[in-house]
């Protein structure tokens, strides 16, 4: 018996048996959610905020909430995906404002995409 295996794309944390009959594996993956980090960019955006209104136009209120939204969640340790979905959204909005300085400098302070 012959077994063969095509990948056509990632296999990040793919593990193959050879040889085995009616077996199973476990992974565990610990990647740790770096809340102070966030944080600490959190803090550095923040600090552009009085020229959110110049930069972001009507976009500037919806930035305001969803950084304190992050703020509040990441207070209370809340799940990373939130979290993530957040900062994806502020990533967009700032990529989303043409030719601004400040706007493409806090999207490349986010890893998030």
């Amino acid at each position: 018996m012959n077994n063969t295996n095509n990948f056509y794309g990632n296999v990040t944390g793919v593990q193959i048996q050879q040889g085995t009959v009616n077996s199973d594996q476990k992974q565990n993956f610990l990647e740790e959610f770096d809340y102070e980090k966030v944080f600490q960019i959190i803090r550095k955006i923040k600090k552009y905020d009085p020229m959110f209104d110049e930069e972001y136009g009507q976009l500037a209120s919806e930035m305001r909430d969803k950084l304190s939204e992050i703020e509040r969640l990441l207070k209370e340790r809340e799940n990373p995906s939130k979290i993530k979905v957040l900062l994806g959204d502020i990533k967009n909005l700032s990529l989303g404002v043409a030719g601004s300085v400040i706007a493409s400098g806090i999207a490349g302070l986010l890893p998030m995409g």
